[in-house]
């Protein structure tokens, strides 16, 4: 029976092995066929001057640009050929290495001078080939010779030819973690480390695209692999894909491949356990809630007080009945659809192959309860409320009950850490009923069936139409049944405070990464991303971005995974804030409406600067940005000629759109901060920067960069923040006060 070559040709899907002379090679034997370009400027010699063997590879001198030692070693003595031994025409190359296809030589002053010569002198201990076994189909090579393959395999990583493999590395992984190995011995590097320069980088990503690196959701192994590979490679986008993935399955992954994993840095290794841990307590509150859906703390607070001027006008009872009626038909429709609640893994019932609530059950879930959102919310009532709760100075403005709503959906917001954001719109459409005022008989009398589903029918978005929302309806229409249109509204409310209290929960869990590639059917989370930038590189990574800041001209430089994973972040991402910026992209009286709240953001724009600016002395072509700019980033539309908003029926946000306290509110929407392009000439670094100021007002850093005498606490929210910078215009302002 033949036996198999020693070294072969990787091939994707390989199923027999081509085989690689790397005898041919470790003789000597010039123009490694894939490697010799007949174009290249650069002969690479992998064995001594004195050896009187020639060059190997024949290749464009770019692709090693990136190394500094290589880069010595060949344009050191750029024109210096005199000492290159002289080779025969029978061996293919010329006293001046210029050879072309019909092997005849190149004799002008032009061609000598554009030719160098790179000798690598690897070192071969002339072991002899190792003792072929009888039982063994194998046939084995010497040392040299893997040394040779390595070789080989650098330079045919940076032209992108197919590798080699051998019995000693005869995986993807180990022979892309030896390249790793070689391209860092040669000090391969962009300007800080990030990479191994353009050449490596660009011939890695297409090497991990052909090869499908990046999906590793089917084995753990490979995971753990193509995170260190990804260290080791410094690819970022493969480091980052995998680390989502490993922190995913951090238990397994440190089981299943202990050996691998122990290879990870220490950065990596403590960033993986932080980010499990961090997982792990996001998924305790999210089982504690949604394992039977118990939420008693909603009803411990305004609803149980007998105190509060609500309860006087606000049935909470009926609210409370509604709410746990809800919860009833949330758990036979699961139980009825998974065959349990928790659904266990069963092939009759589910396709789970993992018990309990994982990612795919819960993401279900919070599409289902998120196409309920979309049929029952009100999307012309913008929220009053922050992340601090409802503003006091406009409770009067709300009716009693939305009023009594969102003081509830506050306090569920606060209850427990993190505190999350207030949903964009948050309130539902309440049912077109006539006014007791108007009509007492009509609003107490009992509605008859065709009534209650007329009734229900106007109260609705159109929605897409799936199973839970069909379910629903059917739902909502048996609770209505016998009711008075008051009750009806009722029920709402009750149906509305499950719904949030669920929505609100799950972005923490559901929410997967930005940028992640491979999410489709995987049941264990997503939602942990590396943070802190590249550990491999010089400054670690940590990527500055500037950020406007809403109510105020001021700027932020915050690290970019500072805020794309932040808690803010991550709900901007959610399907709630998603749909308010498409719906109120797509609704010009809302669209007005919030013009109409940048210019009222605009009223404090009489205040003195504040003590920083950026000046295009400091920065060119730096963009003035003014306030109604900055604010309401996700809503902001061009000039427009539509008609103001005030007074348009049905639009109850205009009603506030005049308060002093509109620029914090806004802020629910887009969070506060508004990415920016960086100012030219400036590098970003943690400081603050508003208002107007001389450049006097800047300590130069250590490149001569203007630095702020005001470093931003990278522990602070963004609220915290805003509060921040208000706080300064107020001390501008009544400074300025007293020198009148």
């Amino acid at each position: 029976m033949a036996r198999l070559p020693g070294a072969w040709l990787v091939t994707p899907n390989q199923v027999q092995r081509y085989s690689f002379d790397v005898d041919s090679m470790l003789a000597g034997q010039p123009k490694v066929r894939e490697l010799w370009d007949e174009a290249g400027d650069c002969f690479v010699h992998l064995f001594p001057q004195s050896s009187s063997k020639g060059p190997s590879f024949r290749l464009d001198s770019a692709i090693f640009a990136s190394s500094a030692p290589l880069t010595k070693k060949v344009f050191g003595r750029l024109y210096s050929v005199s000492d290159v031994p002289e080779y025969s025409q029978s061996k293919g190359v010329s006293r001046q290495f210029s050879f072309d296809v019909d092997g005849n030589s190149g004799n002008s002053i032009g061609d000598r001078q554009n030719e160098v010569h790179l000798y690598l002198e690897v070192p071969l201990n002339g072991t002899a080939t190792p003792a072929t076994s009888k039982k063994s189909q194998e046939t084995p090579i010497s040392e040299d010779a893997e040394m040779m393959v390595d070789m080989r395999n650098l330079f045919g990583f940076l032209t992108g030819q197919p590798l080699v493999a051998t019995q000693r590395r005869f995986t993807l992984f180990a022979i892309f973690m030896r390249i790793a190995d070689n391209l860092h011995s040669y000090e391969f590097s962009n300007m800080d480390s990030s990479t191994f320069g353009e050449i490596a980088t660009t011939s890695f990503e297409k090497y991990a695209e052909e090869l499908n690196f990046e999906d590793v959701r089917a084995s753990t192994e490979k995971a753990v692999e193509m995170l260190l590979l990804g260290e080791r490679m410094r690819c970022i986008g493969l480091y980052n894909e995998s680390f989502t993935h490993v922190v995913g399955k951090h238990e397994e992954s440190q089981d299943l491949a202990p050996s691998v994993y122990k290879q990870l840095s220490a950065t990596t290794q403590t960033r993986l356990s932080r980010a499990s841990m961090d997982l792990e307590k996001r998924l305790q509150n999210v089982k504690a809630l949604c394992t039977d859906f118990d939420m008693h703390s909603v009803f411990s607070g305004m609803m149980r007080s007998k105190t509060v001027d609500e309860r006087r006008l606000v049935n909470f009872d009926v609210w409370k009945s509604s709410c746990l009626a809800t919860r009833k038909f949330v758990l036979g429709y699961y139980k009825a659809r998974l065959g349990s609640w928790p659904p266990k893994a069963n092939p009759k019932k589910n396709q789970l192959k993992t018990p309990g609530l994982n990612r795919v059950v819960l993401l279900e879930l919070y599409n289902d309860l998120s196409g309920m959102y979309d049929l029952l919310v009100d999307r012309s009532d913008l929220t009053n409320r922050t992340a601090d709760g409802v503003l006091l100075e406009e409770r009067g403005i709300d009716p009693p009950r939305v009023r009594a709503l969102r003081h509830i959906l506050s306090e569920w917001d606060r209850a427990s850490p993190p505190v999350k954001p207030p949903m964009p719109f948050d309130t539902p459409i309440l049912p077109n009923t006539h006014t007791p005022q108007a009509d007492p008989k009509m609003a107490a009398r009992k509605l008859r069936t065709d009534e209650v589903t007329r009734l229900l029918t106007s109260s609705h978005n159109p929605s897409v139409s799936t199973p839970f929302v069909q379910a629903f309806q059917q739902f909502e229409r048996a609770q209505a049944k016998n009711c008075t249109s008051d009750d009806i509204a009722d029920n709402r409310y009750g149906q509305w405070i499950f719904m949030y209290t669920i929505l609100q929960a799950l972005p923490m869990v559901v929410i997967d990464v930005p940028a992640i590639r491979f999410y489709r059917g995987v049941e264990y989370f997503l939602c942990q991303a590396s943070r802190g930038g590249a550990p491999w590189a010089r400054d670690n990574g940590s990527s500055q971005q500037w950020y406007g800041i809403a109510g105020s001209g001021g700027v932020v430089s915050l690290p970019s995974d500072v805020v794309e994973h932040s808690i803010e972040g991550l709900y901007r991402r959610s399907h709630c804030w998603e749909m308010a910026e498409r719906w109120s992209a797509e609704n010009p009286i809302m669209a007005a409406a919030v013009q109409e709240h940048q210019r009222a953001a605009t009223a404090t724009d009489s205040l003195p600067p504040p003590p920083e600016v950026i000046t295009d002395d400091i920065a060119p072509g730096f963009r003035k940005r003014s306030r109604a700019f900055s604010n309401f980033s996700g809503f902001s539309i061009g000039a427009s000629s539509l008609p103001p908003a005030l007074g348009s029926p049905g639009l109850r946000v205009d009603s506030r759109s005049t308060s002093p306290a509109r620029s914090k509110r806004e802020s629910v929407i887009n969070l506060g901060l508004e990415a920016i392009p960086l100012p030219r000439g400036v590098s970003p670094d943690r400081r603050v920067m508003t208002g107007s100021t001389a450049v006097s007002d800047y300590i130069p850093g250590p490149s001569g960069r203007p630095v702020s005498v005001h470093v931003t606490d990278p522990t602070k929210t963004f609220d915290a923040i805003l509060a921040d910078v208000e706080g300064q215009q107020q001390q501008m302002t009544a400074g300025g006060k007293k020198k009148k």
